[in-house]
């Protein structure tokens, strides 16, 4: 926890977007274009939701884009925690579409160990990314702690395989709640999630069932 306070920008500027890398999730996609829009940011839609564009982002300015934002599938690998990843799209010039995460096409969690991150939150808006594997020494292996140990102090992850509509209500109120706050009032990380889930459930019919408005939580700084 240490780790993670003495970490971060304490801003919340700049982002750079990732939606719907294999070209199935619209809801997915349309939610990328709403959280692009408030911060207006960069959008890396599609074909163009590459790992080469990520890493190319990354250097260009030295890890220091305020939030990272994935609408897009993810992956938790039981077996090897390590191979967990964020399903991003082929590079034109890489691998096929049909090949698993392990190759060079998706952000895995040991990928992201070799990061250097100077970002004030990351968003895996995808489903089970916050699923972790439990190693000798109570240690938790998986996308959350290498997002971490990357450098960032903040990270919004799903526990269950997400509904991509309601996915995207929620996660266009969390930002708009941290942009902006709430009746004038600011708000912390922490308390812009549980607006934004309030806000869901006050939508009514289905949307009230937790399934639909409790898979994300926050690991890390709350602030």
């Amino acid at each position: 926890m240490k780790y993670c306070q003495n970490k971060g920008t304490g801003q919340l500027k700049s982002a750079l977007v990732f939606g719907d890398s294999l070209g199935d999730l619209g809801y997915a996609r349309e939610e990328a274009r709403r959280v692009g829009s408030l911060f207006r940011s960069e959008i890396a839609l599609k074909d163009w939701a590459t790992k080469k564009v990520l890493k190319g982002r990354l250097e260009a300015t030295r890890g220091s884009i305020d939030v990272l934002h994935f609408a897009c599938h993810g992956k938790f690998d039981i077996h090897e925690p390590l191979k967990s990843c964020v399903l991003l799209a082929p590079d034109r010039e890489g691998v096929s579409r049909e090949k698993r995460c392990i190759e060079e096409r998706d952000l895995t969690a040991q990928q992201i160990l070799e990061l250097e991150l100077r970002t004030e939150l990351v968003t895996l808006s995808a489903c089970k990314s916050g699923i972790s594997e439990r190693r000798a020494g109570d240690e938790l292996i998986g996308l959350t702690r290498s997002l971490i140990y990357a450098g960032t102090p903040s990270v919004v992850v799903s526990l269950w395989s997400v509904d991509d509509e309601s996915t995207g209500l929620l996660m266009e109120y969390f930002y708009h709640n941290l942009l902006f706050g709430f009746e004038d009032t600011s708000l912390t990380k922490v308390e812009a999630l549980r607006s934004a889930q309030k806000h869901v459930i006050n939508l009514g019919g289905l949307l009230q069932h937790p399934f639909y408005w409790a898979p994300f939580i926050l690991v890390g700084s709350s602030g």
